[in-house]
């Protein structure tokens, strides 16, 4: 009987032009106000049966009276939808509900936003009911297109959750259907995170629903290799193909597949940021490619203002130009890795390493005094490190007494080294 009551009363407000904004009086203004009273009081009171009875009269005869009304009459069938026990009531009290969202709509021509609430209402009640998993689908679907950015957070999941249930109820919705859903959630979710606010929360969101995705569909590289990648070959230019594969990509820990390092280049050439370069800078570096490291690595300095950051990626540098014997490099990236980041004391440590390696290539064989000051310059560069045991092992390398004296030098002065060292030192002996 409500819901047929309701119904009639959706007759007739669709006879009426108005828009349901401010407050639209009718000539009876005396009754309105009083059933207003009765039933928005009845709804305070917790009086639900009572704040329906009195809500038809004014949705049947002054529709266009406030907005207030459908906002209140959800409230008021959810609340009676909620304390009814028995279950066909308790499905008549929904249905008039999701019918107040549908009144708002058809009314107040407010869509987008009244769907993210009629969705979220329509899935508490039916989530567990795989008659409606269409019907709950669809509707979340024309949600989603139609709020983007705006879709409430509360609903991210559940889209996730009804395309899952929806496929393994049998529903007519391909992997590939699945696949935009979560790409389109992502998205979304991403942006969310984006904005700075509830980033733990969003995350938590986006781990269940990776694992809803897995749990539908079997997301593994091979899928993804010979599914998803041959239509980004066929497309280099679509972006958001691409971050879909590196996404699934990141989830089935495909991170050694070609395709992943490819991806991320091509995300990167349309959206350069710090994490991109880094990951292809790191992928580039295990397989030893030490050119394209260094590229990308130099561009994650340029996209990063954290000095924690730079200065490891400097380190990075001076490690790589190390293993390819570019000592001039390898120092000044070490030193620049110290700068960014004083705490960091790790980079003095390869320049020591460095100058205590160079004794063969730096001798002259003329002087065994000048050919040892090597590693006094190590010794002090392992002192800057606080190694002890570098700065142990460079000790044992120094002059003796006996050869400082033999080419008539003096303990404490001063003395450069040359080679490609060029550093000067104080002169000192291992005794």
């Amino acid at each position: 009987k409500f819901l047929i009551t309701l119904l009639a009363i959706f007759s007739v407000i669709n006879a009426f032009s108005q828009k349901c904004s401010g407050w639209n009086w009718p000539e009876d203004k005396e009754t309105a106000e009083r059933k207003y009273a009765l039933y928005t009081d009845a709804k305070k009171r917790g009086d639900f049966r009572i704040a329906a009875n009195e809500l038809q009269w004014i949705l049947k005869n002054s529709p266009d009276l406030n907005r207030s009304n459908y906002i209140n009459g959800a409230k008021i069938y959810q609340s009676l939808a909620e304390l009814e026990k028995d279950p066909v009531k308790k499905r008549v009290y929904q249905d008039s509900t999701l019918l107040m969202y549908d009144l708002r709509i058809q009314y107040c021509n407010d869509k987008a936003s009244v769907l993210n609430r009629k969705a979220f209402a329509a899935y508490q009640f039916f989530k567990d009911d795989s008659k409606e998993y269409q019907y709950l689908y669809n509707l979340f679907k024309e949600a989603f297109e139609l709020n983007g950015n705006n879709t409430w957070d509360n609903n991210l999941v559940a889209y996730m959750y009804l395309a899952h249930k929806y496929k393994k109820a049998g529903g007519e919705i391909s992997e590939e259907e699945i696949l935009s859903v979560y790409d389109q959630i992502v998205e979304i979710i991403d942006y969310k995170i984006g904005q700075g606010k509830n980033i733990d929360r969003l995350v938590n969101y986006k781990d269940n629903v990776d694992k809803l995705l897995t749990s539908t569909v079997n997301v593994d590289c091979e899928f993804i290799e010979n599914n998803l990648v041959p239509k980004l070959q066929s497309n280099t230019e679509d972006l958001k193909m691409a971050k879909k594969i590196f996404g699934l990509a990141l989830f089935a820990k495909c991170t050694d597949y070609e395709f992943f390092v490819e991806t991320a280049i091509k995300i990167h050439e349309k959206e350069p940021n710090y994490g991109m370069a880094w990951t292809i800078g790191n992928k580039c570096l295990a397989k030893k490619d030490f050119e394209c490291a260094e590229k990308y690595f130099i561009e994650s300095i340029e996209l990063t203002e954290e000095n924690e950051k730079v200065a490891d990626l400097y380190y990075k540098l001076a490690s790589i130009a190390s293993s390819n014997g570019q000592r001039l490099n390898a120092r000044e990236y070490a030193l620049k890795s110290v700068q960014a980041d004083p705490s960091n004391k790790e980079g003095y440590n390869i320049i020591a390493n460095l100058y205590m390696s160079s004794y063969n290539d730096c001798r002259e064989g003329a002087d065994r005094v000048k050919d040892r000051l090597v590693f006094l310059a190590a010794y002090d560069t392992y002192k800057k490190a606080g190694n002890s045991t570098g700065m142990k092992n460079a000790r044992e390398q120094f002059p003796s007494v006996e050869e400082i004296f033999e080419r008539n030098y003096q303990k404490g002065q001063s003395m450069t080294v040359g080679c490609w060292i060029n550093q000067a030192v104080t002169l000192q002996t291992r005794d």
